[in-house]
């Protein structure tokens, strides 16, 4: 769901599971009515998707379109704007598919995928998780180093020119990765947004770690999935990172469980017991813009023991297969002033400038208005049973602070898992 034609109004786009299921648009009539209009905007006759993208990769204003496929090469639509003031109203915009030019089509079988800025460029860059192996065991001999032929994921870094880039083997994420839920954050607020991948193949044989990722600073991506506790040996489907407790860290909720009626377990909630450092949450409000700010972009200004730095983030759910709050959430690692929050609204494209008077809070933006309205979210703490006393989650729990300083303690980098 986005603004694609930059009315105001959210559209939909559905790409249901199964080759006969075509991608459909349906564009939002401002009235509670939705009406079909796949054909004009060019996206008719499209099956076999397993997970839609919206995202402004070009930073145009206007959200484009990536596309998983079973069995078939990824789609990238880009979203070319206005069209000729001759063409009929249902078709005066519409996308064009530019995946093979644009660098991100080195995949045959994939299924989870989403847009983030892992780099903190400014751009838009997509990961694609791989979705094709024979045995458990290609995911193993991955693991060993040896060849498997399973597909593999994709990091595709966005130049900033319309193109992406391959950097999978450089960060660390060329792997056998067999996801399908997934959904990413930033786990020790350093502000590195992290991913988590849930495995679910339907087959009873496949039971294959989740697996955690740790961003180092856009430099690589650190398995973390031993050190943090993470590898539940269930089939993990939809992946959410919020802060449900309200203590200005993000927590990770997971739906796990095989597809068919033998093959349940519990879901999990992941505590996380936090890191020291510091943070903003922003709840957006658009006026012109949707009202949920979806597929606004934010840059942060903050500044810190080591200097200044931009923070990028883009208004949306996260990755697939899960959804995020639309409550933005964003670490700012040893920063303790934010000098500015500049916010690009979709549609409208109003841009503003809100100063907000101090860190380790939240606060509610309104579209237009230039001071920043503090809320005080209800913090609570969850109950504890002696199973879980001792065992914690979320790379690392800090040590308690000594008694001759208040001071938090400084948190160690996490170490990959072998």
């Amino acid at each position: 769901m986005d603004d694609f034609d930059g009315d105001g109004l959210l559209d939909v786009v559905t790409s249901s599971i199964g080759l006969s299921d075509p991608m459909r648009f349906f564009h939002n009539l401002g009235n509670g009515r939705f009406e079909e209009r796949t054909r004009e905007v060019g996206l008719e006759g499209l099956t076999g998707g397993l997970n839609l993208v919206h995202a402004d990769y070009d930073n145009d204003g206007r959200p484009d379109l990536f596309l998983s496929v079973q069995d078939g090469r990824s789609l990238l639509f880009h979203n070319d704007g206005p069209k000729p003031s001759t063409a009929t109203e249902k078709a005066r915009w519409g996308f064009t598919e530019v995946a093979e030019a644009a660098g991100v089509t080195g995949q045959r079988s994939t299924f989870p995928c989403w847009s983030f800025d892992y780099d903190n460029d400014g751009f838009e860059d997509l990961f694609v998780a791989g979705y094709r192996i024979r045995t458990v065991g290609e995911v193993v001999a991955d693991l060993l180093g040896m060849a498997s032929p399973a597909e593999r994921s994709r990091l595709y870094r966005n130049r900033g020119d319309g193109t992406f880039e391959d950097v999978s083997k450089v960060v660390g994420l060329d792997r056998v990765l067999h996801a399908m839920g997934s959904n990413f954050g930033d786990l020790d607020n350093d502000g590195w947004l992290d991913f988590y991948l849930g495995t679910g193949d339907p087959n009873f044989d496949t039971l294959i770690p989740n697996r955690m990722f740790r961003n180092d600073s856009g430099r690589r991506f650190q398995d973390v999935t031993t050190r943090g506790g993470f590898g539940t040996l269930q089939k993990g489907h939809a992946v959410a990172f919020a802060d449900f407790d309200n203590d200005g860290d993000q927590d990770v909720y997971e739906d796990l469980g095989g597809a068919y009626h033998g093959d349940q377990y519990p879901n999990v909630l992941l505590e996380n017991p936090g890191h020291g450092n510091h943070w903003i949450q922003l709840r957006l409000e658009g006026r012109q813009a949707n009202r949920s700010g979806i597929g606004t972009r934010i840059r942060v200004r903050c500044r810190g023991p080591e200097g200044e730095r931009v923070i990028h983030r883009t208004g949306n759910t996260g990755g697939s297969f899960g959804a995020n709050p639309l409550r933005l959430e964003i670490g700012l690692g040893k920063a303790t002033e934010v000098s500015a929050i500049e916010i690009d609204w979709p549609g409208s494209r109003t841009r503003q400038t809100v100063k907000v008077p101090r860190v380790d809070a939240a606060y509610l933006v309104r579209e237009g208005e230039d001071a920043a309205q503090i809320i005080e979210p209800r913090r609570f703490g969850f109950a504890r049973t002696p199973a879980t006393m001792d065992h914690s989650h979320l790379l690392l729990r800090p040590p308690p602070p000594s008694p001759k300083s208040s001071s938090p303690p400084e948190r160690s980098p996490p170490e990959p898992s072998p």
